[in-house]
């Protein structure tokens, strides 16, 4: 398991994260989106950057100012790990099990939400996980989504992104039925897939708003974690922990973003300032 914390389950679908709203305006209409450090003692080494939004969603860059600016990254992104076989990915028995084995130097950051195409039928990651440089073989929680397939011949399997926060929010219910009626009205949604497969999103809007998220995101070799907003809400948080972690995750993590912004119009309300992100990760941090 990751040690790092993550915090969208928790965070899911809140749609008051202030509770009645009295410690702070929900909505950030009243600050400056300038960089704000939090506040307690614990959490004094943590400043929220200035905002990035695309389409109707807004990330705000957790930066750890304590963190080395050029540290070596020695964790591997799950996509990586796939494309240079440094991770083998294998059937487990059933639909809802995946083996994972390393066979690299360094450990294998896979992030919830993370999508494994192939093999019998396309999975879904249902939580975080790191994997050791070991021979041992692990294996992990998935979730199908391509309902209509299970191959009798185990095909080779391919990363397939991580998907947007609909998505990712179920899997903590751990209920594949759910899983797979979001599936269907992802896809509905968007026209796509009558199999039942899960179908992320693509094309020229979201490369263009994962080349903004990812140019844009500062002072990136100190960012671990990301708050975010989708229109006017802030809906949840992610921290990495490290800036290995943060570095191996972030590109999932931001391309996840970027297919979140493609299925959100953009809110004609003005997104929370940095001053709410704070308080609103303060606030989870406790």
């Amino acid at each position: 398991m990751f040690v790092h914390l993550i915090l969208f389950s928790a965070l899911s679908q809140a749609a008051d994260p202030y509770g009645k709203g009295e410690a702070v305006d929900a909505y950030g209409k009243s600050g400056a989106n300038h960089p704000v450090a939090l506040g307690t003692e614990k959490n004094k080494d943590l400043t929220i950057g200035a905002p990035v939004t695309v389409g109707g969603v807004t990330v705000y860059p957790v930066i750890d100012r304590t963190a080395p600016k050029q540290s070596a990254t020695t964790t591997v992104s799950l996509a990586e790990a796939m494309t240079t076989g440094q991770l083998r990915v294998r059937e487990a028995g059933s639909f809802s099990t995946l083996q994972f084995e390393n066979v690299g130097k360094a450990p294998v950051a896979i992030l919830a939400g993370e999508v494994i195409r192939g093999g019998r039928q396309d999975r879904v990651i249902t939580e975080d996980l790191e994997i050791p440089p070991t021979r041992t073989p692990i294996v992990a929680s998935v979730h199908c989504v391509e309902r209509s397939r299970w191959s009798d011949h185990a095909a080779t399997f391919a990363y397939g992104g991580r998907a947007e926060y609909a998505l990712r929010s179920v899997l903590e219910k751990d209920n594949q039925e759910a899983t797979w009626e979001t599936v269907a009205a992802l896809n509905s949604a968007r026209s796509a897939s009558p199999t039942g497969a899960y179908v992320s999103v693509g094309g020229d809007t979201w490369m263009t708003y994962r080349q903004q998220l990812h140019a844009q995101m500062a002072d990136q070799q100190q960012v671990v974690g990301a708050i975010v907003a989708q229109g006017d809400q802030l809906v949840f948080a992610e921290m990495f922990g490290t800036p290995s972690r943060a570095n191996a995750g972030r590109a999932a993590a931001l391309d996840g973003y970027a297919r979140d912004a493609v299925v959100m119009d953009a809110n004609a309300e003005p997104p929370p300032n940095v001053e709410a992100a704070a308080a609103y990760l303060e606030q989870m941090l406790q």
